[in-house]
């Protein structure tokens, strides 16, 4: 747990009491700060209570005099689609407004003195990859016995992290959720994977989206950034980037043709990745013979790690050998088994239309699992996928809307899992892919999607 002398005798309230919620109370409390809590939903707010936390009192006049700071933790929603009362109240009180992330930096910044050899920080945003990008930069830096600590969005909530070391290496997920509160965002080296439309309800559009992304590398000038440049966000952040901050390095990462420039660029073409300084080819290693992390978007993900491992001095051979142990992670084009020539893949993750577009140009003989909470985004760009695709099994509460806007055939009407999965097994032959890839958020039937996945392996294992 990660304790604060500089928020001792402060007045704090926190918003919102999921993970990174509950770990920031619990580590301010430790800190010697006064810390109130709030949940709307009082069962949560009731448990908090219980593990000895105090309660916001709603009701009590001038209940922000003295308040220092009020804290919102990323499940909460900030401005859009409607702006949240206790968030309204502080703006009108004056009270600053932050989250975890951003006292984080904050903290780090201001106890760097402290340290000997200060720890670096390394920081991962982007719509898609952003977390096989991060745990794969984790795998490497353990693997090249580095110090190494990983969480965020992703694992640990950052107040869960241990104390920080000296010569310590932080690799943190960051969502558009945590992004766009952050007061502080002051990276030793900040990492672009991509982008597309996402979350646009809770952002009032693909500007404001594009928006929340970018502040990671507007809001403290990271020494190094890396870019992926495939999009015409990553050319515009790379662009802005460098002329407004001349002081640090940028390394541009693309899937295109390398071109003979003289930038830092690392690049996946033709199976291979290649870094490229000065012009010239200084290092490249085959990257079609990882079967642990098939397909092209993971080769992105491969530029992208190597680039910020390199950037923090490790040895390209030594990054090379780590890569062929990295077996991803859970629900992201996870192999669960193989049963009479059928694969069966966990795509849980993919809660958009483009992170399931990558999983469909990954495989071929594909029997797909989709649907769920529909995004404000169009299912039309899937459609280019037709051809890998032998039938779809649709779930969720409405799947009769989300195969019409699809508009896949032949398809199937599931709304469960337990009978898109039968279907399907029943249906798949030997060389053919059954994919749980649902384009869709989970909401609609599960709490998040790892339970989504996890129940995609517990109807997958007992096929097996």
């Amino acid at each position: 747990m990660i304790v604060s002398e500089i928020h001792t005798n402060q007045s704090i309230v926190i918003l919102g009491l999921g993970r990174s919620g509950i770990a920031l109370a619990e580590a301010l409390t430790q800190s010697g700060a006064k810390v109130l809590v709030w949940d709307d939903n009082p069962d949560v707010l009731l448990k908090a209570c219980e593990r000895g936390l105090e309660a916001l009192n709603r009701n009590k006049k001038d209940q922000w005099r003295g308040v220092d700071i009020l804290l919102v933790s990323p499940g909460v929603p900030f401005l859009y689609p409607k702006i949240h009362n206790i968030i309204l109240e502080a703006s009108k009180a004056q009270v600053p407004i932050d989250n975890d992330i951003g006292m984080f930096f904050n903290i780090l910044e201001t106890t760097k003195k402290n340290f000997k050899i200060p720890p670096k920080v390394i920081a991962v945003t982007g719509s898609n990859g952003k977390s096989t990008t991060s745990s794969l930069i984790h795998h490497i830096l353990i693997k090249a016995g580095t110090t190494v600590q990983f969480g965020g969005n992703i694992g640990k909530a950052v107040f869960e992290l241990n104390p920080v070391q000296n010569e310590e290496v932080i690799v943190l997920e960051l969502s558009s959720y945590q992004l766009e509160v952050a007061k502080r965002l002051s990276p030793d080296i900040a990492i672009f994977t991509n982008f597309s439309p996402d979350h646009l309800d809770r952002h009032g559009g693909v500007q404001g989206y594009f928006s929340a992304k970018k502040r990671l590398f507007d809001s403290g000038y990271s020494n190094t950034s890396i870019i992926n440049i495939d999009s015409k966000e990553g050319l515009l952040l790379l662009n802005q980037n460098a002329s407004s901050n001349q002081d640090s390095q940028s390394i541009r990462v693309t899937s295109g043709p390398l071109t003979n420039t003289k930038d830092w660029t690392v690049g996946c073409f033709l199976d291979r990745l290649v870094e490229m300084k000065e012009g010239k080819e200084v290092f490249s290693m085959p990257l079609k013979s990882l079967k642990n992390i098939p397909g092209v978007h993971n080769q992105e993900n491969i530029c992208l790690a190597y680039a910020a491992c390199k950037a923090i001095g490790i040895e390209s051979k030594v990054i090379k050998a780590a890569v062929k142990s990295y077996v991803g992670l859970k629900h992201r084009i996870q192999l669960v088994g193989i049963r009479h020539g059928v694969k069966y893949i966990n795509d849980s993750k993919a809660t958009n239309s483009d992170s399931a577009s990558v999983a469909l140009k990954t495989f071929k003989n594909i029997h797909w699992i989709c649907g769920g909470e529909k995004k404000e985004e169009k299912l039309t760009n899937l459609a280019f996928n037709a051809k890998f695709v032998k039938k779809v099994y649709v779930i969720g509460e409405d799947p009769i809307e989300f195969a019409a806007q699809l508009g896949f055939d032949p398809h199937e009407l599931c709304g469960s899992m337990e009978d898109a999965v039968k279907l399907a097994s029943e249906e798949a032959i030997p060389g053919d892919i059954v994919l749980l890839s649902p384009a869709a958020a989970s909401f609609d039937q599960y709490q998040n999607f790892e339970k989504r996945g996890e129940h995609f392996i517990e109807l997958v294992k007992k096929i097996l």
